[in-house]
C-alpha cells in the first residue's frame, strides 16, 4: 500500500519544525517531511559548487574539457562524463564529497543542531562521521539499499536522528526513499553478515535485514522531496532506496546524529559504526542471526 501524503500527514512546515504535533509525529511514526528547511543559495549552492570543483580537476585528469560552464548547480552532465570514462574516478569524486567544507558547515548549523538536540531529548550531541554525500548514477541499481535500518552501520545510539536532503528535487520515481511508518518502535532488528568487512565495496550489501522479502507487503510511505526540503528520521525506522526512472544523478545528503547521554550507549561505550571499524556483531552480537 502506498500512502503519498495526500492527507499531508507528516507533512510540516519549516517554522513548524519544533511544534508539538511536529516532534509528536516523530515520536510515533519515526519521520517527518519538513519543507524548506535549508536555504538553496546559503547551505546548499556552496555544496554543488564545491562538488563542480572535484568534477573539474577530474575531467583536468583524464584530459576533458567541461561542457557545461558557468553552472552554480552541481554539473551533471560532466559527472557522468567523467563516470563513463573511468568509473573509479567518479568513485573518488563519491569518497572525497565526505570532506567538504560547506557540508559540515551545514551539519554544525545552530539550527540543525538544536533540532537533533530536541528530536533526541538531549544536550549532549554525538556528531557521527556518516556524513556523506550519496551520488546514484542512473542504472546502477547494484549500489541500492534494500530494507534496512541507519543503527546497524552507524550505531551511536538507538535514539539517534538521521537527516535526509537532496540537491536537487526528487520527484516520485525518481530515487525517492520508501518508508515503513512505526517501524522505529520495533526496535534493532536482526540481521545477516553478508560481507562485513565490505570487500566488494558495496556498503548496501554487507549487511542485509532478517525477513527482509516480507517487508515488501507492509503499507509504505513515499512522498517527492524538493531541493531546501527535509526527511528527518530514526535511525531505527525502516526504509528502503528505489530505482530511479530519471536520466540524471541523483544526489542528496545524510547528516546523522546520536545521542552520547543514552544509557545503551554508554554501556557500549559509544561505538562508531561501520567507518570506524567497529562492527556490528561486536557491540551487538545478540542482533545477528545466522543462516542454516
Amino acid at each position: 500500500m502506498l500512502n503519498r501524503l495526500e492527507e499531508k500527514s507528516g507533512l510540516f512546515q519549516k517554522n513548524e519544525v519544533f511544534s508539538e504535533k511536529c516532534m509528536m509525529h516523530y515520536r510515533k511514526e519515526g519521520w517527518v517531511l519538513i519543507k524548506n528547511l535549508f536555504d538553496i543559495t546559503e547551505d546548499l549552492l556552496p555544496i554543488h559548487q564545491y562538488i563542480n570543483q572535484l568534477i573539474d580537476i577530474k575531467l583536468n585528469q583524464l584530459g576533458l574539457k567541461p561542457e557545461e560552464n558557468n553552472s552554480q548547480w552541481i554539473r551533471n552532465k560532466d559527472f557522468l562524463r567523467v563516470a563513463h570514462a573511468n568509473r573509479e574516478k567518479a568513485g573518488e569524486i563519491y569518497r572525497a564529497c565526505r570532506h567538504l567544507l560547506p557540508l559540515h558547515k551545514l551539519s554544525l548549523k545552530s539550527q540543525v543542531l538544536e533540532l537533533a538536540s530536541k528530536y533526541m531529548n538531549t544536550e549532549f550531541i554525538n556528531y557521527l562521521p556518516y556524513t556523506a554525500v550519496r551520488i546514484d548514477i542512473p542504472g546502477e541499481n547494484k549500489y541500492l539499499f534494500p530494507w534496512h535500518q541507519d543503527y546497524p552501520y552507524t550505531q551511536g545510539s538507538v535514539d539517534g536522528v538521521v537527516i535526509w536532503l537532496p540537491l536537487f528535487d526528487v520527484p516520485l520515481d525518481h530515487g525517492n526513499l520508501r518508508i515503513i511508518p512505526h517501524s522505529h518502535t520495533s526496535g534493532v532488528r536482526k540481521v545477516y553478515l553478508v560481507d562485513p568487512t565490505n570487500k566488494m565495496k558495496n556498503g548496501a550489501r554487507t549487511i542485509s535485514i532478517v525477513g527482509e522479502e516480507e517487508l515488501d507487503t507492509k503499507p509504505y510511505i513515499a512522498s517527492e522531496v524538493n531541493v531546501g526540503d527535509a526527511l528527518i528520521f530514526s535511525t531505527l525506522l525502516l526504509h528502503r532506496s528505489t530505482p530511479s526512472k530519471s536520466e540524471d544523478v541523483r544526489w542528496t545528503i545524510q547528516l546523522r546524529y546520536a545521542n552520547f547521554s543514552n544509557q545503551d550507549a554508554i554501556s557500549r561505550g559509544w561505538p562508531g559504526g561501520m567507518i570506524e571499524g567497529d562492527g556490528f556483531e561486536k557491540f551487538h552480537p545478540e542482533f545477528v542471526a545466522h543462516k542454516n
